[in-house]
């Protein structure tokens, strides 16, 4: 459904591109002329909207959302159709349009339309309509929360839980986790680091340009050189040489999610993956959300047609991968999910696909819904109750974290009963796709959130690309009997540093006990080198940062890698707060406040920015939220007063 919105998201983009009153005025003129060369359904349907809207301004709803539902499927008998309608809503905004803008514009619709359409079709009753809900309920916070069965079978827990394994003298090793890397092999010296396309630059070449993108990348609107990736290979190499794992959580497909294909993905990937595997021969893979084409799009297994195989993405990274876990095969690498034993360690890893839970992949709204997706969930509860039999720990590697605002709450839920129920062969879990250097807390019952009720710890790498901070990566301390976490050291590049274009200087961020000693003390007698970055320590150290907000601030600045953020208010370091504790999605302070869930999947107000919304980070990751600025846009005042203006005097 939300695809479409891309369409409109350009109008919202048009107000701040327009730069005169008189290119305004021409502007609207040109747009007047292109509704009247449209279809009398799509100027129909526009001016029915913009006049719901005008009767009432301030309200955005469960009633809205359906009813803009409602008008979509009135043009989704078809996928042509569907498509046809979303380029003509193109060329009606087209004039109001910087030169990239139209591109998105149209390559968005012709990319994403089709699915969106397959979606609204499966759609019958849009009021009963649990999918039509959760659409509404995920996008725009509106609608009473859908419940798609949120239970899952476990096995009973064991009447006598074994002794937790002391890391007391037991000695550790390295773990390098790096993520996110979006490379762009289009990435050029010289280009423009600050154009018009509101996602991506560092792409076009001109004479002149105060912003030159150099050969180690730019930040904010650039994805990842290759000269950029070597030298954090490199890096890598030199400060965690000895390192005895390896783990990348997806994401090597850079950001352009209006324009791509399996062809380029592909290549993109096989590239990639080459030369990852000639610095880490070994290492433990996760599948991004920007690897599919369309990005975001993983059809479930029963739905895969020739028109929507994934099968060449599943192929590929099995292809890829084969040979790089270190470890006996359990279970072989399956749509993006894998589970090895390294029996020597005692250690199993079972890597999961989150994109199956990922609110931005539309195939998950398709009806009738499915709860468990491909049954992963039952796949996994089957693999930790092995691991538990046999007295394995057991880490979980994916991409998405599984109580980021991005994952749908039943998928979450369900999760979390697992991970409370294994909590005790879980030693730790290691995500990426925020872009942020970041800890999260699950707890046995989301709803009792104390140190005694924290269950796991997940370890959630900050990205190579800098779109969003420094690049960076992290290096674990990792107990060798426990596999517990000892210590993460978090390392990046300064590209604010004069000299960093002669070559980026790699170098420690900082290291979690060194910067929170307090709350890692050790008990009477003990080392503080193996005390246990846990789930517990972790409770205990949000404690601290409710009473101490100096203390907090150091967290805040070091969660986007070196840079200087907003300083974060009482109001924004209790939202933050809540978000390391927010395991389970349903309890990470997301809230359901009318408005549109942008990139960091936080509800957005039609307001300027307060000095206290300094904890809505955006997570460039999303890709497809692009479409769902469109939504904002939809209901803003300045807008709605232009579309008057067009829609009437067409």
């Amino acid at each position: 459904m939300m695809l479409l919105f891309r369409v409109l998201l350009s109008l919202g983009f048009a107000l701040t591109a327009i730069a005169s009153p008189d290119k305004d005025s021409i502007a609207l003129e040109d747009a007047k002329a292109r509704l009247n060369e449209s279809s009398p359904d799509v100027v129909n349907e526009l001016s029915l909207f913009v006049r719901s809207v005008e009767m009432s301004p301030e309200s955005l709803s469960c009633y809205h959302c359906k009813s803009l539902i409602k008008k979509l499927k009135k043009f989704s008998e078809t996928n042509t159709a569907f498509v046809a309608s979303g380029i003509q809503l193109c060329s009606i905004v087209r004039p109001l349009l910087n030169r990239s803008l139209k591109d998105i514009c149209v390559e968005g619709i012709a990319e994403h339309g089709p699915l969106v359409a397959e979606v609204l079709r499966t759609i019958q009753d849009v009021e009963k309509s649990t999918a039509a809900t959760l659409l509404c309920n995920n996008f725009l916070q509106v609608c009473p929360v859908a419940t798609v069965g949120s239970k899952i079978d476990l096995p009973p827990p064991p009447t006598k839980l074994p002794e937790p394994k002391s890391s007391d003298g037991e000695g550790s090793y390295k773990v390098i986790h790096f993520s996110d890397l979006h490379i762009d092999p289009l990435y050029e010296i010289g280009a423009i680091g600050e154009c018009s396309n509101p996602i991506l630059c560092c792409r076009t070449v001109s004479g002149h340009t105060k912003s030159p993108s150099g050969p180690f990348g730019y930040p904010k609107k650039c994805d990842t050189s290759y000269d950029l990736e070597e030298s954090m290979y490199r890096a890598t190499k030199e400060l965690a040489g000895d390192a005895n794992y390896t783990i990348f959580t997806g994401d090597i497909v850079n950001r352009e999610v209006w324009h791509t294909s399996p062809e380029i993905n592909a290549k993109t990937l096989h590239e990639a993956y080459d030369r990852m595997k000639e610095v880490f021969p070994h290492f433990y893979p996760a599948v991004g959300n920007h690897e599919s084409s369309p990005a975001n799009s993983f059809p479930l297994a029963a739905e895969s047609s020739k028109t929507y195989d994934i099968k060449w993405l599943y192929g590929l990274l099995s292809s890829l991968w084969k040979g790089t876990q270190v470890g006996q095969v359990e279970s072989e690498h399956y749509r993006g999910r894998y589970s090895y034993r390294d029996t020597q360690r005692g250690l199993r890893v079972i890597g999961i696909n989150t994109n199956l839970y990922y609110y931005l992949n539309l195939w998950l709204y398709m009806e009738p819904m499915n709860s468990d997706p491909e049954g992963q969930l039952k796949w996994l509860v089957q693999e930790l109750a092995a691991a538990e039999q046999m007295g394995e720990k057991v880490w979980i590697i994916g991409h998405m974290p599984m109580g980021d605002v991005d994952v749908m709450r039943h998928s979450s839920n369900m999760f979390n009963q697992i991970t409370s129920r294994f909590s005790h062969t879980i030693s730790a879990m290691f995500f990426g796709h925020t872009h942020l250097d970041q800890y999260q807390i699950s707890y046995k019952d989301g709803a009792k959130q104390t140190a005694g009720n924290a269950s796991v710890i997940s370890f959630i790498a900050p990205s190579i690309t800098p779109s969003d901070g420094n690049p960076a990566f992290r290096v674990y301390e990792v107990g060798k009997v426990s596999h517990n976490v000892l210590d993460s050291t978090t390392y990046f590049t300064d590209m604010s540093d004069p000299r960093y274009q002669r070559g980026p200087k790699w170098k420690s961020l900082y290291s979690i006990k060194s910067i929170f000693p307090g709350a890692f003390k050790p008990h009477v007698g003990g080392d503080m080198s193996s005390v246990p970055i846990s789930a517990e320590r972790w409770h205990t150290l949000t404690e601290m940062w409710e009473m101490y907000p100096k203390v907090f601030q150091v967290y805040w600045k070091n969660k986007i890698t070196g840079t200087e953020p907003k300083y974060c208010n009482t109001e924004c370091r209790k939202k933050e707060i809540c978000l390391v504790r927010g395991g389970r999605a349903e309890d990470n302070c997301a809230g359901m406040t009318p408005g549109v869930k942008l990139g960091d999947g936080r509800p957005r107000q039609l307001k300027a920015r307060a000095e206290d919304d300094a904890h809505e980070q955006v997570n460039h990751c999303g890709g497809s939220s692009l479409i769902l600025n469109a939504l904002a846009t939809l209901f803003d005042p300045d807008l709605q007063a232009k579309l008057r203006q067009v829609v009437r005097q067409a």
